[in-house]
């Protein structure tokens, strides 16, 4: 063998050996991170009594992409993530927890206050016909919105606005969601502009706790009054959701890889 040859031979080495280096670190990184999924769902399955049609929306959605890279480690860690910037990652039971509890489906029109990272909007889009979002910093809105269309959901719009101030009587609400009870109650009144877009029989749905263990669902009677009830969710099952496999972690019955 001459020089040229050994040359090239060699050449060829160290490129599979880096391309090795490439591969390897982000096939274990993609492991890991199912695997942090699948446990994320097997506790919303748990915590919130999820279905399947909930679990996939939760699916769908790649919660290590709205977050900055130092959170990115916490990423499906059951609980709120708050970024720099000032938007937040909603926690994936409480969120659960209050779609249950909404009762909203695929054929809902609703409105959620707070963009957040672009998290909650991107999981409740998946639930839902057509989502609203009343965010109140540009900044924000932005950022979520620009997460959101890189997931090529069509059904989301964005508003700018406070909420005392409504979104307007355009449109009409089956379900509001709101993450922060005491930024739209003032001496238990709501705001009245926020509310008034509200369709018959719509409701509005707080979270109460860390966790949301109280969901309190404020249902539109006929007079435009709300009617609040309360639902109440137990902690984490003692029994099986699923059977447990080595590489994944837990394997929710029913959800596809």
């Amino acid at each position: 063998m001459n020089g040229a040859s050994l040359d090239i031979s060699l050449f060829r080495v160290v490129v599979c050996f880096l391309l090795l280096c490439m591969t390897v670190p982000q096939s274990l990184k993609a492991e890991t991170r199912n695997a942090e999924l699948l446990k994320m769902l097997k506790e919303v399955q748990a915590k919130a009594q999820a279905d399947i049609s909930l679990l996939k929306a939760f699916r769908k959605v790649p919660r290590h992409e709205f977050v900055s890279e130092d959170l990115s480690s916490s990423a499906y860690e059951n609980r709120e993530l708050s970024d720099q910037d000032g938007s937040m990652t909603v926690n994936p039971v409480l969120f659960a927890r209050m779609i249950n509890a909404s009762k909203a489906g695929k054929e809902s029109n609703v409105l959620i206050i707070g963009a957040g990272s672009g998290y909650q909007v991107s999981v409740l889009a998946n639930v839902v016909n057509n989502v609203d979002v009343l965010e109140s910093s540009l900044k924000v809105a932005k950022t979520a919105k620009k997460r959101v269309k890189e997931l090529n959901l069509s059904n989301v719009s964005f508003f700018i606005g406070n909420p005392e101030g409504g979104i307007g009587d355009s449109k009409s609400y089956d379900v509001i969601f709101t993450l922060d009870e005491e930024e739209i109650m003032e001496e238990d009144m709501v705001f009245p502009k926020l509310i008034s877009p509200m369709g018959v029989n719509g409701k509005l749905v707080l979270p109460k706790g860390s966790e949301g263990s109280t969901i309190k669902v404020g249902a539109r009677n006929e007079d435009g009054k709300l009617e609040w009830t309360k639902t109440t969710f137990q902690g984490l099952k003692k029994e099986r959701v699923g059977e447990k496999k080595k590489s994944t972690g837990w394997k929710i019955q029913g959800l596809a890889r």
